[in-house]
């Protein structure tokens, strides 16, 4: 990059230029940096004052721990592409007046020649417009919160090192990771900006952003490959899960999902069944005879759903256990399919 550097002749040029443009800059006299795409000369044209100002300031010139040097940042603006510049500006946290100065007036007055049609994840900085739905969404629906966000030091927190859980948050559902997004809505914090960020995605753009709200999975065989078990987790891992790996139907539980054979067993107190029998054992029938008294209770696990049945009880054990006409396969899935916990594939 070309620093500012008046040479004789450059000096000469300068005082001899008596007619130029109005808004443009006069050659010679000024901080040159790299580029010549349309966002260099709109920065040329409207904000080259806070680049002199940022020539001279010794901080603005030299990269600080985990920040590149603004100027250094201004050159790959200069050259382009969007994305790149959107990319740099998002690391770059020099927190001089001079380089605050120059990138607001590059992000106030050539947005749209230096960071349109950035794909970078979400930073304060990228422009709020996109194609895919889910991004739509926020930008519209949830623009005041992400203005709130971006003014508060702990909800707009972010460095090379660490993003804030919001960042985090609006980076997988913008980037179109639909699991990813389910994941981090549901570990986002509650308080603050950063709470009501969260809420207003949840609330106003679940369907754009959640796809079938279930996060990505984190997969093994259990009980020597006879059924599949997965918890929810950041990013997909482990073996597949399905209907064809874990011999069974695939079931998803509060946090997680479970492909097994259904099997039953009976004690003397109660008759339980769960996703994670032996596929050759017999399918024992659990239900309350016609006439006698007794309850049939579907439970949500971690992980995967169990269903009981309680002779001599009128209630289920808990408020959240929903009562079943039996334990029979054919009406734990009825209830299931109706509440979208029935899968073919819990892997994703």
């Amino acid at each position: 990059m070309l620093r500012r550097a008046l040479s004789l002749l450059g000096l000469a040029l300068a005082l001899s230029s008596c007619i130029f443009l109005q808004g443009e800059v006069e050659a010679g006299a000024h901080c040159g940096f790299a580029g010549t795409t349309a966002c260099a000369t709109c920065v040329r044209t409207k904000c080259q004052p806070t680049v002199d100002a940022c020539c001279d300031d010794a901080s603005c010139r030299s990269p600080s721990f985990a920040s590149a040097a603004p100027l250094d940042a201004l050159d790959a603006c200069g050259n382009g592409p969007s994305t790149t510049c959107a990319e740099e500006l998002a690391k770059t946290r020099a927190g001089t007046p001079t380089a605050d100065a120059m990138f607001a007036c590059l992000k106030s007055s050539c947005r749209d020649d230096c960071l349109s049609g950035a794909k970078v994840p979400f930073s304060c900085d990228v422009p709020r417009e996109s194609d895919q739905a889910c991004a739509a969404c926020i930008y519209t629906s949830c623009g005041a919160a992400l203005d709130t966000c971006c003014k508060d030091d702990q909800c707009n927190r972010s460095s090379s090192y660490v993003k804030s859980d919001t960042f985090e948050l609006l980076g997988a559902c913008t980037s179109e990771d639909a699991p990813g997004c389910v994941y981090r809505a549901a570990r986002a914090s509650t308080d603050g900006s950063e709470g009501v960020v969260s809420r207003c995605i949840e609330e106003s753009c679940g369907a754009a952003c959640f796809g079938n709200y279930r996060a990505h999975q984190s997969c093994q065989l259990r009980e020597g490959g006879q059924y599949c078990s997965c918890q929810d987790a950041l990013a997909s891992a482990g073996t597949e899960c399905s209907t064809a790996t874990g011999k069974g139907p695939c079931v998803v539980g509060k946090r997680g999902c479970q492909c097994g054979a259904y099997t039953c067993s009976r004690s003397s107190r109660e008759c339980a069944c769960g996703f994670d029998g032996d596929p050759d054992a017999n399918l024992e029938v659990c239900e309350i005879a016609d006439g006698s008294m007794g309850v049939c209770c579907l439970r949500l696990e971690d992980t995967s759903v169990t269903c009981t049945c309680l002779p001599n009880s009128t209630s289920c054990l808990s408020d959240a256990d929903a009562k079943v006409t039996s334990c029979a396969l054919a009406d734990v899935r009825r209830v299931l399919e109706g509440a979208e916990r029935w899968v073919t594939v819990c892997s994703q």
